[in-house]
């Protein structure tokens, strides 16, 4: 696609240069360069504004130099539409970087790229056990499930067919699953209250400002006391015949509580209908499907619409009587299923408020991911990510010694095309001009060698060890997850001999490069 007439580069408000100055630039075609020729072009250029900024004289003669940068990355901007198709300005054309930036900062975040509608419970508790460990699941991929994972999701799915008859129902739309969810949590409620138990009880509910969802393990109801209050319980399974640390413990205490939580907040009808609808961009009003209407009649429950089942659900809640303060938590040996104990503790709605809040701010960007504690640390003995975790890497004696990635020599050869001669040469034009109208005092000025730096064929090294830190730092901000730079394994079978560092990571060296070639040092 091509660029309409009215369009052009002087178009653009970081074009307009310095009126005064007679000097004639050389016209830059409107051309599409590739990638690595504009990286290259752009790394230069904010080398040498970092040079020139380390001088406060000259900032204020900065103004036309700035123009003249922007005027270079414009092309870039019409390059990439031209391949995209696209008409509409990068938002780095308009003026308003700095203040989008500010605006993007949540749709940055974990919870904006990796789940946007809501969190499980499960999310808090696995950042609780470990906020680092999270950031890489997130980034890497799933954790690779165990054989004692295995065996404890197979005895969850046993104990829930004891007391459940799962049925397969084919769903046409987000409103039929939707419908079907809560139509489940009616149907597990109707028995806890006749029978006095269900399991795998699905919940969903609206705390601490975000859409949680989870599934209960165990509820009981109390026969004997006269104020019936539903009982939690978590089962978990053991692989060793011994009760849990402290940490697993308070790990399987938060989850109850957040369950507890969003139960009580339901029974006290705080389900806000128009904000799911809303936030999940649900149509209420729209027709379920035949099977999924059936459904619901034979249950007793008949519905034409996901508004029908939101209803049902409200009314279900406002009926219960708030969980038991009193929660358990389960110890089953996966061996032979004998419970190892049971653990019994008092609900405290301050301290889960705390932790649910604590990390929403790791969620939401708030702050960066933070490592488990020193006391804690044995944790990583069982932690997949541990051989690129700099936490688990800095307990190393020669963690500071030994590279973690491999070493990297980037090649700036300048063998490019004609076009892309004419940009290097505007370039430098551009800083020889710039340089040379500012009358100062002390300025930066340029080498003999500087001429011979510009030759082609001319190649510049620089040799940098990139640690695990610098690879997963760089992984979050570009949003580049790719195991090869992660997973040893995943970068073997590929045919690489380790993992690899990113491409962009490497390009970085550039600026530093041609910075210490194309100035020097001041001079009177």
């Amino acid at each position: 696609m091509t660029e309409s007439p009215s369009e052009s580069i002087s178009d653009s408000p970081f074009n307009h240069s310095n009126k005064g100055n007679d000097a004639i630039v050389p016209e830059i075609p409107i051309e599409i360069v590739s990638e690595e020729e504009m990286a290259l072009l752009e790394a230069a250029i904010v080398s040498a504004r970092a040079s020139f900024s380390a001088i406060p004289a000259i900032r204020s003669s900065m103004l036309s130099f700035h123009g003249n940068v922007r005027s270079i990355q414009s092309i870039t901007a019409l390059s990439k539409r031209r391949l995209s198709g696209c008409s509409e300005p990068d938002i780095e054309d308009s003026g308003g970087l700095k203040s989008a930036q500010k605006k993007t900062r949540v749709a940055d975040s974990f919870l904006h790229r990796f789940r946007k509608k809501g969190l499980y419970v499960t999310d808090i508790t696995a950042t609780e056990w470990c906020e680092k460990q999270m950031e890489f699941v997130l980034l890497v991929g799933k954790r690779k499930e165990s054989k004692a994972m295995k065996a404890g999701i197979a005895r969850h799915a046993k104990l829930e067919e004891e007391v459940v008859k799962r049925v397969k129902v084919r769903v046409t739309s987000t409103e039929d699953r939707w419908a079907l969810k809560l139509l489940n949590f009616i149907t597990g409620v109707n028995q806890l209250l006749f029978e006095g138990l269900t399991r795998e009880l699905p919940l969903i509910g609206f705390a601490e400002g975000v859409w949680m969802v989870g599934v209960i393990d165990e509820i009981r109801m109390p026969v004997m006391e006269t104020n019936r209050h539903p009982i939690l319980v978590d089962t978990k399974t053991r692989v060793k015949d011994t009760l849990p640390a402290e940490p697993q413990r308070r790990n399987g205490r938060l989850q109850l509580m957040c369950y507890k939580y969003i139960w009580d907040d339901l029974v006290a009808d705080k389900f806000p209908s128009e904000k799911f609808f809303t936030s999940f961009s649900l149509n209420p009003h729209g027709i379920l499907s035949e099977e999924i209407r059936k459904m619901t009649a034979n249950s007793g429950f008949p519905a034409e619409t996901l508004d029908d089942m939101v209803r049902y659900y409200r009314n279900t809640c406002s009926m219960l009587p708030s969980a038991h303060d009193q929660l358990v938590l389960r110890y089953e040996l996966q061996k032979d299923h004998s419970l190892l104990g049971e653990d019994e503790f008092a609900y405290d709605s301050d301290w889960v408020k705390n932790q649910i809040q604590g990390c929403l701010e790791f969620w939401l960007g708030e702050r960066e991911a933070s490592y488990t504690p020193e006391d804690e640390r044995w944790k990583c003995r069982f932690c997949q990510y541990s051989s690129v975790c700099p936490a688990e890497c800095a307990d190393s004696a020669d963690y500071n010694n030994t590279p973690k990635y491999k070493t990297f020599k980037p090649v700036f050869s300048m063998e490019r095309t004609t076009l892309f001669r004419q940009c290097l040469e505007t370039v430098t034009v551009m800083l020889g001009r710039n340089l040379l109208l500012l009358n100062l005092h002390s300025t930066r000025g340029w080498s003999s060698a500087a001429a011979s730096f510009l030759r082609f064929g001319r190649t510049l090294k620089r040799t940098r060890v990139f640690t695990n830190e610098d690879v997963l730092q760089y992984s979050k901000v570009s949003h580049d997850s790719n195991p090869l730079h992660f997973d040893s394994l995943a970068a073997g079978n590929a045919g690489f001999e380790n993992r690899l560092v990113q491409g962009m990571l490497v390009a970085a060296l550039f600026p530093n490069i041609t910075s210490s070639h194309f100035l020097i040092c001041c001079v009177g």
